[in-house]
C-alpha cells in the first residue's frame, strides 16, 4: 500500500517527512501544511497527475542557483496515454530566456492576465524559501477563509510568490 511505501522512503532518508491530514482538506490547504514542514532553501510543488525526468529538478537548481533568482520556470509538456508529447510554446518561454528583476516580475505576471496557466501554475518552477516566508500570513489567512479550494489553488499561491519575488527567471529544460 502506499502508505508503506512513504515509510519505506522516510526510513532510507530522513529528510523525508509522512505528512497527513485526518481528511481531505484539498490541495491549497495540503500546500501550506507541506510549506510548515519544509526546511531547505528552496522548494518546489509536484502534483499527483504529474511525472518529471531524472534530472528535471537539477536543471532548474543549476538555473535558480547561478542566477540568484526568487523563481525559475521549467518547460513542460503534456504527455497521453498513445505517447503523443505536446510542447507549450505559449508566450514563447520554451524559444527565449526570461529574466525579470525588480517591478517588471509582478508587472509581468499581471500584464499577461492568466491567459496562459505556464505562469500561475506552482507545479513547473522552483521557488526559494523566502517567498513562502514572505505570502505565509496572505495564504493562511486565505486558506481559513475559504476552505477546501476545488480550482484556482495555484492562482492564489502565484500571485503571492510573484509579488514577494525580485527576480525570475526561466530554465530551457
Amino acid at each position: 500500500n502506499e502508505r508503506a511505501v512513504i515509510e519505506e522512503f522516510c526510513r532510507k532518508d530522513s529528510r523525508i517527512k509522512y505528512i497527513r491530514h485526518t481528511r481531505n482538506r484539498g490541495l491549497f490547504q495540503t500546500r501550506i501544511t507541506g510549506m510548515k514542514y519544509a526546511s531547505g532553501e528552496y522548494f518546489a510543488f509536484l502534483d499527483s497527475d504529474d511525472h518529471i525526468s531524472i534530472d528535471y529538478y537539477r536543471l532548474l537548481m543549476n538555473r535558480i542557483t547561478d542566477s540568484g533568482a526568487d523563481i525559475v520556470i521549467g518547460d513542460f509538456a503534456d504527455e497521453y496515454e498513445d505517447g503523443r508529447i505536446e510542447y507549450y510554446n505559449f508566450d514563447n518561454f520554451r524559444f527565449r530566456d526570461i529574466e525579470l528583476t525588480g517591478e517588471q516580475v509582478y508587472e509581468a505576471f499581471m500584464r499577461q492576465h492568466g491567459l496562459w496557466f505556464g505562469w500561475h501554475t506552482v507545479w513547473n518552477k522552483i521557488y526559494r524559501k523566502n517567498l513562502w516566508e514572505a505570502s505565509r500570513p496572505e495564504l493562511e489567512r486565505f486558506s481559513e477563509e475559504h476552505g477546501h479550494l476545488i480550482m484556482t489553488e495555484d492562482v492564489a499561491f502565484s500571485a503571492a510568490f510573484w509579488m514577494a519575488a525580485r527576480k525570475v527567471v526561466n530554465c530551457h529544460n
